[in-house]
């Protein structure tokens, strides 16, 4: 599957199948364009330093996190969640995390090897019942950690139940 953001936030997906469908990142200023009142900060910052492709990315300190509110998930449906991460240093870990109103973890991407470039990490997340007040949440447990170019997409609204893409 190849999913790419537009300037404008829309995804386009270019499959044989699916010939440029289109969907909505869930994540407001997931690409780092600008600096966001979207994201919550707790000892991390939107870092000015050009990360990947030229993206402005975010720093999330050691111990500290980044979150923002989501909109509705729904049950029964998938959901594609990719993001790029740096960190060049073999202590450090974290995580992005789904989290609902009681700070249930809904699904993670782990991020606990040395990305000594920008990498690409992604995964499918399947949410069994309706979760309104969810939640976006990238954690640092070691040192700090690089993120930027967050997206999030309905794959059951965009492609139709049991038609969703299955690979990360």
């Amino acid at each position: 599957m190849s999913l790419k953001i537009g300037n404008n936030g829309v995804l386009r997906c270019n499959t044989v199948r699916y010939n440029w469908k289109q969907a909505r990142n869930m994540i407001a200023d997931g690409s780092g364009g600008n600096i966001s009142t979207s994201w919550t900060f707790n000892n991390a910052s939107f870092n000015n330093i050009r990360g990947y492709k030229s993206y402005r990315c975010y720093i999330v300190n050691a111990g500290g996190t980044m979150s923002q509110k989501l909109p509705k998930l729904y049950a029964n449906r998938k959901y594609y969640l990719s993001l790029r991460v740096y960190n060049g240093d073999a202590t450090a870990n974290g995580a992005v995390r789904i989290l609902n109103a009681n700070q249930d973890n809904l699904g993670q991407i782990y991020l606990g090897k040395n990305y000594s470039q920008w990498t690409l990490v992604s995964k499918i997340i399947e949410i069994t019942s309706d979760v309104d007040n969810a939640t976006v949440n990238a954690i640092a447990y070691g040192t700090a950690i690089n993120v930027c170019r967050f997206i999030m997409v309905d794959l059951t609204d965009t492609f139709g139940q049991g038609n969703e893409p299955t690979k990360d």
